[in-house]
């Protein structure tokens, strides 16, 4: 289930998405080692921007 609440003013529209799945952060994901041979890579990660 997901909640979606959007707010619209002059100054400011606030998009808040809210589910029940488990807490997720992509900023605390590690850096894909993108040096690393195809085979010893691990699956997913690549669809981030890391800053």
């Amino acid at each position: 289930m997901a909640y979606i609440e959007v707010v619209v003013s002059k100054e400011l529209i606030k998009l808040t998405i809210k589910d029940l799945g488990p807490p997720f952060n992509p900023l605390e994901l590690e850096q894909p080692d993108l040096e690393a041979e195809i085979a010893d890579r691990e699956v997913g990660g690549l669809g981030f921007i890391y800053f």
